[in-house]
């Protein structure tokens, strides 16, 4: 059973953060509590003050920068599962497409009115609450609904096909701790694995370069929001050993996760 509290995530520190590059393996709504993020992504650049909402597409190579205000930085993150954001464009895309401009360029950070913060509030308590599934989709769907109103260009209302590689991050991040191979993907997906892999090949990428992305990043924001055994977080990422997860982690981040952890340790701000 799918476990509610793992969709929402917090990040605090009171240290300025340097530019930490992230791939995106699921869409996800993020809303600054205190300080300011700045984004970078396919050369253009954002940033978020505090109190401002970011949404951040599945697939995304961005590059982020955090930088603490009076109360240090803190970063709350809700997961956009695929049912919900299926869900949510089976029932209102042909309404939203009519109501926001398709050609206007695309945001990824909002202002948040006294509905959306009011939304967003009920959402947190569902999830934390660990209500029923049902309720905590009905509040996700709201907020997105209510941004979309609101006039805000939400990216998914306007994709068109969906690339290969967010087929397959969707898939593996269903299940990150699972042995998956190409073949199992393929399959779930309902494709022959020579297909699959030559339309990864067309994007750009790999299958084994898509399953590494998605258990570093789900790794790395189990190591910064989580208290769990560095142990235990690489073989809840599909890694076997735990050695060997943090010789990937560090090639990849520059840090090893025990080191990583004893600095969000060392910089956590005093209650």
């Amino acid at each position: 059973m799918h476990d509610p509290t793992l969709l929402f995530d917090t990040f605090r520190t009171d240290r300025l953060r340097s530019p930490i590059t992230h791939d995106t393996g699921a869409d996800r709504l993020l809303l600054v509590e205190s300080g300011e993020l700045t984004l970078s992504c396919r050369g253009r650049t954002w940033v978020a003050p505090q109190g401002h909402l970011l949404l951040l597409s599945a697939g995304e190579r961005v590059d982020i920068r955090g930088i603490p205000g009076i109360g240090g930085l803190q970063v709350d993150s809700v997961r956009l599962d695929e049912p919900v954001i299926a869900g949510f464009e089976r029932q209102h895309r042909l309404l939203l497409r009519d109501l926001v401009d398709g050609d206007a360029p695309e945001q990824l950070v909002f202002t948040r009115s006294t509905e959306s913060t009011l939304l967003w509030n009920h959402m947190t308590r569902s999830i934390r609450s660990q209500l029923p599934m049902a309720m905590i989709e009905h509040w996700i769907q709201g907020v997105l609904l209510q941004l979309a109103l609101e006039g805000w260009r939400l990216p998914f209302l306007f994709r068109s096909e969906v690339p290969a590689r967010r087929q397959v991050e969707r898939v593996i991040t269903r299940d990150i701790a699972r042995d998956w191979t190409a073949a199992d993907v393929a399959a779930a997906l309902g494709v022959s694995e020579p297909t699959l892999r030559r339309k990864l090949a067309a994007e750009g990428t790999s299958y084994r370069m898509l399953l590494e992305d998605a258990r570093m990043n789900q790794a790395l924001q189990m190591l910064m929001s989580t208290s769990m055994p560095v142990s235990h977080i690489a073989h809840a990422v599909g890694y076997l050993s735990a050695s060997r997860f943090a010789i990937r982690f560090a090639a990849r981040y520059g840090i090893s996760p025990r080191m990583l952890r004893s600095v969000r340790h060392e910089s956590a701000p005093m209650l």
